[in-house]
């Protein structure tokens, strides 16, 4: 029973707007927002100024590049 006993402890900061985010957690949503907008800034450039036509486009698709998968 000792699980309950930590349970009803711990339960008013489960649902509290306090509790408080271990540093992983912080650090996670605070750099994964930033690492999403520097990648589309980066498929954007790739990307800006080109023309629409579809075989052009098609010609750009590098299969190699990890950095940006063939689906994007």
């Amino acid at each position: 029973m000792k699980w309950k006993k930590q349970l009803l402890e711990e339960l008013p900061s489960i649902f509290s707007d306090k509790r408080v985010n271990t540093g992983k957690e912080r650090e996670d949503l605070e750099v994964e927002p930033h690492r999403q907008i520097e990648q589309l800034k980066v498929e954007l450039e790739r990307f800006k100024n080109q023309s629409s036509l579809v075989e052009e486009r098609r010609k750009m698709i590098e299969p190699t590049n990890s950095l940006m998968p063939v689906y994007r």
